[in-house]
Formats: structure tokens, C-alpha cells, sequence
């Protein structure tokens, strides 16, 4: 985000403005995901701290699972209630335009967010704070690089301006996602990722809530 306004900022006072306003709302949703990766953090790590290897990969697939849901239900409702959300957050005239192509787009790929704060609490859970560190570092200089290229544009590549700067965002996230599944499939992991786990289970849930 302090990479997107620094960039923008070369653009318009409005573009920065429009940045900072998409924010406000977008924060609610990284609030909502903590809280949620945050439960399923703590339950996995009961988990593991009472040796049950299949119930700590269990809540790890569901963490994946709820981060969809909520991921899917977070896009539709601020597709619904854009103008709303904006308006709310203090989007008006020539700020308000601008705001909404980054609010859709980052809101759009929203379940990449959910999905990056499970990553990151899987494994927190495991007591690895230093991978998911340096998987920030890594697709934070990602989104450094494509910053300047989609929102300014160079040879093939159109100028998309404040939008671009939401591109950007979405596709270091959604790197940072890849990496981090193929390490938490590896199986050295204390609670290996496996795609079987993909499941939901309604006393689990109830717990991680």
C-alpha cells in the first residue's frame, strides 16, 4: 500500500487521494481476514501441540476454504455497495472516479488477500515467522518493479494509472501465494498443505470462530 500511494503520487493529488480513500475500506477487509486466519492459527496449533498431525492439516486446508468464502463474500458485497463504501470513506469529485477503478480491482481479487493472511498464519502455527517475512520482502519488490510499469506504461505495456497500481498489487500477491503453497507442500513442513485437506467441517469452523 505505502509503495502504491508513493507511486501514484507522481500521478495527481487526486490519484493519491483516491489510493488512500480505496485503503480505509480495504482495511476492514485485512481485519477480517486476520480475525478469521487468526482463530484458525490458534486451533492448528492446539493441534499440533496435542500431536494430531491429521487435525492440524485439517484446519489448515479449512483455513484455505473459509478464506474463499469470506473472500467471494467480501467481492460481492463491495461490488454491490461500491459507491456506498467509497462515499463513506470520503470519495467525492474528481477523487471518487479514481478511487473506484482501484477500490474494484483490488476489492475483485480480494480472495487472494484472505488466502495470503492464511498462508501467513499456517505458518505462524508452526512457529516459522521467517518464511512468510521473507516472502513479503520478495513480492513487496515485485510490486515495486510493476508499480511504475502499469500505472506510467512502457512499450507495449499502456498506461493504466492508478489502476495499474492495483494490478500490481494482485499480481505480487498472488505470487507470493504460489511460493508459499509449494513450501507448505513440501513435506519437511512440521504440517504439510495437501489439497485433500481442502475441507469443511461445521465443529471445526465453529471452533475457529
Amino acid at each position: 500500500n505505502i509503495v502504491d500511494a508513493i507511486w501514484v503520487g507522481r500521478l495527481s493529488a487526486e490519484a493519491i487521494a483516491a489510493v488512500s480513500i480505496s485503503q480505509i475500506a480495504l482495511f476492514t477487509m485485512v481485519s477480517l481476514g486476520m480475525g478469521i486466519t487468526v482463530g484458525s492459527g490458534v486451533v492448528m496449533a492446539m493441534k499440533i501441540g496435542a500431536k494430531n498431525q491429521k487435525g492440524a492439516e485439517q484446519v489448515l486446508g479449512q483455513s484455505f476454504v473459509l478464506s474463499v468464502i469470506f473472500g467471494v463474500f467480501f467481492t460481492a458485497f463491495s461490488f454491490m455497495f461500491t459507491d456506498v463504501i467509497l462515499t463513506a470513506s470520503g470519495a467525492t469529485g474528481d477523487v471518487f472516479p479514481l478511487a473506484k477503478g482501484y477500490f474494484l480491482v483490488v476489492a475483485g481479487g480480494s480472495t487472494l488477500m484472505f488466502i495470503l493472511m492464511a498462508i501467513m498464519f499456517a505458518f505462524n502455527a508452526q512457529g516459522d515467522s521467517f518464511t512468510p517475512t521473507k516472502l513479503f520482502a520478495f513480492s513487496t519488490l515485485v510490486n515495486v518493479v510493476l508499480d511504475p510499469l502499469l500505472i506510467f506504461g512502457y512499450g507495449p505495456v499502456p498506461a493504466m494509472g492508478v489502476v495499474g497500481a492495483a494490478i500490481a498489487t494482485l499480481i505480487s500477491q498472488a505470487l507470493f501465494i504460489v511460493l508459499a503453497i509449494r513450501i507448505l507442500r513440501r513435506e519437511s513442513q512440521m504440517i504439510p498443505f495437501r489439497f485433500q485437506r481442502l475441507t469443511f467441517e461445521w465443529e471445526s469452523v465453529k471452533e475457529v470462530f
